[in-house]
């Protein structure tokens, strides 16, 4: 009564694949990420800053998870106080199976009066399916409509054709695209693409669709696509032209489009813009698999001995 396990799993994917993590077994089981969509033999899973369960659309598992700690039922850092009397005051809509994390997921502002979705208009650095940069900046949707129809969607963008340059202070581009049941857009030609195999295909950087903003990487694509939400570092989230390079405020933090699950739908750290380092936030959740409850706390994102990122270390025990 009272101990728990604590594990040290390395999750930097440098192989390409997630570490899976069985509670079960106490243990990493060794998976692809293509075996792990058909496998039943992990609980959760780790990659850089992502973690996704066995559920929905992450696999073909029962698991479901809850934040303890954004439910209100215990506070910051409080892993020992989680018990089974706690968790019964969870309701059954606070669980949480996984669902897609798209990468460009800051584009929109919803008004709630009139259901209406308008565009933030902040600036990002992306890479596009080959590894170029682009600056992009979601301008305006015009006549927009109720998913899955959408607007017409205007595209304020500056290309790097030069491979590695990192200069993105060259002219801007805006299209038009009127597409109301969706496209797949290229930054190099500047075009609207009809991609015969999108998944196998990197003649796409991006796709919209139903208001949702796909990248041709990660999950959706097998591109380089990516998203650095450098509005982070500007006055004026807004502001195009400020941006001239994709270094300016540093290393980039580039973001794919991956699985959403409890531990990331409110981010499970707190990024540090300076110091470009993850602090757990010392949430406490709880996943749910099989009748059984496994509490789980982020402690570190860091390797104990030498700093590393992506090493997690977790303290986790059945309720």
């Amino acid at each position: 009564a009272g101990q728990y396990w604590t594990t040290i799993l390395n999750a930097d994917g440098s192989s390409g694949n997630y570490a899976y993590y069985s509670f079960t077994t106490r243990d990493v089981v060794t998976l692809s990420d293509a075996q792990a969509k058909a496998s039943s033999n992990w609980h959760i899973a780790f990659k850089k800053s992502y973690i996704k369960t066995n559920g929905g659309f992450s696999g073909p598992g029962d698991v479901k998870a809850v934040d303890l700690t954004a439910a209100g039922v215990i506070g910051d850092n409080q892993f020992a106080e989680a018990n089974a009397v706690k968790l019964a005051t969870i309701k059954s809509d606070d669980w949480m199976a996984d669902d897609y994390d798209f990468a460009l997921d800051s584009l929109w502002n919803y008004n709630m009066d009139n259901h209406q979705l308008t565009p933030k208009r902040y600036v990002y650095v992306l890479s596009d399916a080959a590894g170029n940069y682009v600056k992009f900046q979601l301008l305006d949707v015009l006549a927009g409509q109720a998913p899955p129809k959408q607007g017409k969607m205007v595209l304020k963008y500056t290309y790097q054709p030069i491979a590695a340059s990192l200069d993105l202070s060259g002219a801007f581009d805006v299209d038009t695209v009127d597409q109301e049941n969706g496209f797949y857009f290229d930054f190099s030609t500047g075009q609207v693409v009809t991609p015969a195999d999108p998944a196998n295909s990197t003649d796409w950087d991006i796709r919209i669709f139903a208001y949702d903003v796909y990248l041709n990487g990660s999950i959706f694509g097998i591109g380089q696509a990516a998203a650095f939400p450098i509005y982070d570092g500007l006055q004026d989230r807004s502001d195009f032209d400020a941006v001239n390079n994709v270094n300016q405020f540093g290393p980039p933090r580039w973001v794919s489009d991956e699985m959403q699950s409890a531990f990331t739908v409110n981010d499970w750290y707190n990024y540090n813009f300076s110091t470009h380092q993850l602090t757990s936030k010392r949430h406490t959740y709880v996943v749910q698999s099989a009748g059984k409850n496994y509490k789980v706390e982020i402690v570190s994102y860091y390797d104990p001995d030498t700093q590393a990122s992506g090493t997690y270390t977790i303290n986790w025990a059945e309720i």
